[in-house]
Formats: structure tokens, sequence, C-alpha cells
């Protein structure tokens, strides 16, 4: 049975606050990977040391959240884009109609009266490519072969890669983070009308990761064994 507008717009609302929460955390640790991968000053400070050990430790806990958090948005089910995909289709005249009758004396260029249908279609053609990539559905392998689950070499995604199945590369966690975090801003602009954007918070982050290891010291340099009790 079909929901009715009331509560499907309920259901977006909700939907769009956990897709919000979610994001918000991400968003902090992509900005640590875009400045720990092929940074050179990564393996100038840590290589050699005993306890670059744990820095790197703590590099490779990052990537997994960022693995997670890519591919928990994209499942069929949960706090998803397809499932806000879903709840969107349709819902293209109600979102105008809104925007309309909270900002009548706003232009309708502005309002994208007559366009928001063709901005959902947008989002939908960006998250198919994103589904149907091999970045993507080697990431899926990782997270339900490594991450998640104990299915070493039994996957779905591995299945549907087949012979083609190539490890994911730490720049496809970067690249399709990134474009994870810019379809969910997006997604919550079209439903709630209000903007984020994602490069601000991912480029704060980026250059205090950046400052740090500019600022740390070779460790092996100054690193020493803790006295014994």
């Amino acid at each position: 049975m079909s929901l009715t507008v009331e509560k499907r717009s309920k259901k977006l609302d909700d939907l769009c606050g956990r897709l919000d929460k979610g994001l918000n955390a991400a968003l902090y640790e992509i900005g640590f990977l875009e400045g720990t991968i092929d940074n050179s000053k990564v393996s100038e400070k840590i290589s050699g040391s005993f306890s670059g050990n744990s820095l790197d430790i703590a590099i490779r806990a990052v990537i997994s959240n960022v693995v997670l958090f890519i591919t928990r948005s994209w499942e069929k089910n949960g706090s998803s884009i397809p499932q806000y995909l879903d709840l969107i289709a349709g819902m293209a005249s109600e979102i105008e109609r809104k925007r309309k009758e909270k900002h009548p004396d706003w232009p309708e260029s502005f309002l994208e009266i007559g366009v928001v249908q063709s901005k959902i279609d947008d989002l939908n053609d960006k998250s198919s490519k994103i589904l149907q990539s091999k970045a993507y559905l080697s990431l899926k392998v990782h997270r339900d072969e490594f991450l998640a689950h104990n299915l070493l070499g039994k996957s779905d995604a591995r299945k549907k890669l087949d012979s083609k199945f190539e490890p994911a590369k730490y720049s496809d966690v970067v690249d399709l983070s990134r474009s994870t975090a810019e379809i969910i801003c997006e997604a919550i602009r079209i439903w709630t009308f209000s903007v984020k954007d994602p490069g601000d918070w991912i480029g704060h982050s980026r250059e205090n990761t950046e400052m740090l290891w500019y600022s740390i010291p070779k460790l092996s340099d100054i690193e020493e064994s803790p006295p014994n009790d």
C-alpha cells in the first residue's frame, strides 16, 4: 500500500535527520584521509619508528570508518540514499508547494519551481553510477568480507564483479566518500531547502591534518621507551 503524502513527508523528515547526523561525523574523517593519503610527510614522520605503528593503526581505523560510512549510505535499507530516493519519488510538486508556502515573496526561479523533479532525476543518475561502479563494489566486498561479516570470497558484491574484482584503492575511498557526502547534502537540500557545503567541513579537517603531519617531528628521532614502574 502506497504511503500518503503526509506519512511520506514525516518519513523524509526523520530520514534526512539521520542522514545528516551520520554525515557530520564522517566529514571530519574524510578530511583527515584527504590530508593523509598520498601525503609524503606521513611516511617521512612515522617510518622507522615503533610509535609510528600506533599512528598507522589509527589511520587504518579511520579508513575503516569511512568505508562503513560509504557502504552504509548506499544500503537498500536503513538510513540510506536508496531509501531517500524511494521516499522522494513523486514528491516534487509537494516540495514546490511547501517552498512557495514558506517563502511566498521569493522568486520562483530561486525556489526552483518547475525544476525540482529534474534535481531528483539528477540525484538518481549520480546514485546509479556509484552503485554500478567497480570502485563501490570493491569497497562493498571489503566491507562484507572483512569489516562487517565473515564472508571471505563469498559476498554478493564479489559475485557481481566475478573475474573483474580488484581490491579497492585508498584513492577510491577518498573519492567515493566525498561523492557520497555531496549526494547526501544535495538530497537533504532538496527536501529541507537548507544548504550544507561538505567541502567546507572536509577542507577544514584536511587543513588541520596537513598541519599535524607538517608539525610533528620525525618520530624515530625523538621516541623513547617509557620508564618501567
